[in-house]
Parts: structure tokens; C-alpha cells; sequence
């Protein structure tokens, strides 16, 4: 048994091109060479060098993999696929590893070489998942390289000379993060052949929605993870709205019942109508409401709408695009401007401008100093 032997996987968890495991332990080489079979002479087998062979769990087949050796640990670089990760660490335990969490920290040192800041480093680990664009992750990551360390750095070299607005700009800033981090939904409503699903088609650049001139055809609301201009935001598709006198059938009843409730939860409701007054749309509740003319390839928009589109001709999609980006507040997003992504950072944040307002400059450096170190 190799009970000194922690298995570790080092890569985030889902599908991926490679997965890699660590084994860290005195018995880590032990281990991999009772499961491992290099393709080529043992006599490589020294540290450092890259190994290719098959990974194997009594005899059955788990994966061709690609391991380097280190002092006291060895790197297993899997294919990526979920279930090969779940066998490979199977095995390992078998063997007599004990499995255990990722802790970033192992892997990755969180204070930059610019300056002192681990607390917003580790908290800037803990919110990499949730990064659904390479925009996204650029607006966190810059927290930690430039963005908000570098605003609490330098306030604090200036002995907090610092303008308190800065600092409640930034944390005011949390807002914003929160919807990078956490995409808002927007949801697609309204009646029946209004071109809602072709819409969400054309934005998202896929057929995630079924498109006929049958009303109806949309039963249940479809969610599909797209990027307006860089930002990750949820889109959901619903049911058409059909006035409820007109002798409806029970799932047709549901499916409007279903829309609604999804538009009554939403961040922002795009409400699409190819001509104005339909009753059908009378009782769509939102938070926030964009009204969409569509078809206007042959019809011309009608008054009050918001913007006009025609979605088969991809007309007007990035005048949407700017317009629900505009309403949600994220419009000309810029990823390097200082922001607290954690209520922590904020609350700090705003405690130092105070201080700095009281002429209370050491509180104001005990603040900033703990939103980069704790």
C-alpha cells in the first residue's frame, strides 16, 4: 500500500482536451509503476523527462497517458474526458492514494511579483470556475495583476492621499463583477410567430430552437449559455403568449404559464412583437423590459419599439446586442478598470474611503492592506 500518496486533479473538473492528476508522496513512483507500462525502456525513467505509456487497473485499459517524473511526486497527463478522469483516480485509490481536493494554492503562488497580495489572489482562484469567456476571465484576473491591487497598492505607497471616490468607485464596481462572473438571463418572450426562436437562433449562431410557422412550436423555454460583445449571458427561448380565450389546450396553457414564470425571474425580458397591441403580451412581468420589433425586412418597426430586427437577414442583432448590454449595465465594459469582485473587497473598500474622509489615515492602510493580504 502507498498510503503517503495524496491524488490530486490539477485541472479544472468537466470535458477538456487534457486532465492532469498529481501524485504527491514518498511513494509516488511506486505507484505509477504499478500501474503504468512505458512504451519505450525504463531506463528514462529519471526525473523530469516526459514518459509516454499506457495507464492500466489490472489489466484493463484506462488511458495512454504522458507522465513526468519529479522528487517525492509525478504529473499524469490524461485525455480529458470525465469518465478517464473518474477511472484513472479510482485506480489510484485502489492502489492505496488517498484522493483529495485541489488546493490551488499547491499549484499556483496567489501574491504577484508585483506586489504583496495573496488575499486577492486566492479569492481570484476561488472565482476562476466561474469565468465563462476569455473576457470574463480577463476582468478577474486583471484584479489580481493590475485593476484593484494595484489601486490599494498605490494608495497605499501615497500613504492613503487617495480620493475616496476612487475607492467607492471601485467598490461599487462589485455590481458589474457580479454579472461577469454570474451571467444575467435574458429571456425571449412574447406571442406566438413573432420570430422569437428564430431570434435566439441568429444571436447565439446556432439552431438551438425549432423554427416552423405553426404556432406552438416552442412547448417548453430552451437556455443556452452566448457572448454579447465578449460578456457571457444566459438566453432563453420560451413559449409563444396566445390569448387565453382562444380555446387553448391544457399544454398550451402550461407553456405560457411556463414563459411567464421565466420572464418574472429574469434579468431582462426581451419582448418581441412583430406588430404592437397584441393582448397576449399584456401580462409579461419583468424586471426590466426591451421592446423588440421583428420581421422588419417587411414591415416597418412600430412606434415605441426599442430596437428593430429582422433575424433571418441578421439585421439589427448587434444594435440588440448593444441595446441589452447597455440595459444590464455592462455596455463598453472595460476589463482593466478596478473593481471588487467579493463582498470583502467591497466592504474594505468603502471602509477605507470613510477613513480617508475622518482623516483617519491608519485605519484607512489597515482596510487596504487587508484587501490585499488579509
Amino acid at each position: 500500500m502507498c498510503a503517503d500518496v495524496l491524488a490530486s486533479l490539477q485541472t479544472p473538473p468537466g470535458k477538456g482536451g487534457i486532465a492532469v492528476v498529481l501524485l504527491k508522496g514518498p511513494g509516488a513512483g511506486l505507484m505509477l509503476d504499478r500501474l503504468f507500462t512505458p512504451r519505450y525502456s525504463r531506463s528514462h525513467d529519471l526525473p523530469g523527462l516526459l514518459q509516454l505509456g499506457a495507464l492500466a487497473d489490472n489489466g484493463a485499459a484506462i488511458d495512454e497517458v504522458v507522465v513526468r517524473r519529479f522528487d517525492g511526486s509525478v504529473e499524469v497527463n490524461l485525455h480529458g474526458g470525465p469518465a478517464v478522469v473518474k477511472l484513472a483516480l479510482e485506480a489510484f485509490a485502489r492502489a492505496g492514494a488517498r484522493v483529495v481536493p485541489t488546493n490551488p494554492a499547491d499549484v499556483f503562488e496567489p501574491s504577484h511579483p508585483r506586489w504583496n497580495n495573496p488575499a486577492i489572489g486566492g479569492e481570484m482562484l476561488h472565482h476562476l470556475g466561474c469565468c465563462r469567456s476569455p473576457l470574463a476571465l480577463e476582468a478577474l484576473t486583471t484584479q489580481w495583476s493590475a485593476g484593484l491591487s494595484e489601486l490599494c497598492a498605490s494608495a497605499l505607497k501615497a500613504d492613503c492621499r487617495i480620493s475616496p471616490d476612487r475607492l467607492r468607485s471601485a467598490a461599487a464596481g462589485l455590481d458589474v463583477m457580479t454579472k461577469i462572473l454570474n451571467p444575467p438571463e435574458v429571456v425571449i418572450a412574447g406571442p406566438a410567430n413573432a420570430g422569437k426562436s428564430t431570434l435566439v437562433n441568429a444571436l447565439v449562431g446556432r439552431p438551438v430552437s425549432i423554427v416552423n410557422e405553426q404556432a406552438g412550436t416552442t412547448r417548453d423555454w430552451v437556455r443556452v449559455l452566448t457572448l454579447f460583445m465578449g460578456l457571457p449571458v444566459w438566453l432563453t427561448d420560451t413559449a409563444g403568449l396566445m390569448p387565453e380565450h382562444a380555446g387553448l389546450h391544457d399544454v398550451d396553457v402550461e407553456a405560457m404559464q411556463r414563459a411567464r414564470q421565466r420572464a418574472a425571474q429574469a434579468d431582462l425580458v426581451l419582448l418581441v412583437q412583430d406588430r404592437p397591441g397584441q393582448r397576449s403580451v399584456d401580462r409579461v412581468e419583468g424586471g426590466l423590459l426591451l421592446h423588440v420589433a421583428s420581421k422588419c425586412d417587411v414591415a416597418q418597426p412600430w412606434p415605441g419599439a426599442d430596437v428593430a430586427v429582422c433575424a433571418e437577414q441578421e439585421m439589427g442583432l448587434d444594435d440588440l446586442r448593444k441595446a441589452v448590454l447597455t440595459r444590464l449595465g455592462l455596455w463598453a465594459f472595460d476589463p482593466s478598470t478596478p473593481r471588487a469582485f467579493t463582498g470583502r473587497q467591497h466592504l474594505l473598500l468603502m471602509e477605507a474611503a470613510g477613513a480617508i474622509e475622518k482623516r483617519a489615515p491608519r485605519e484607512a492602510a489597515a482596510a487596504l492592506q487587508a484587501i490585499l493580504t488579509l
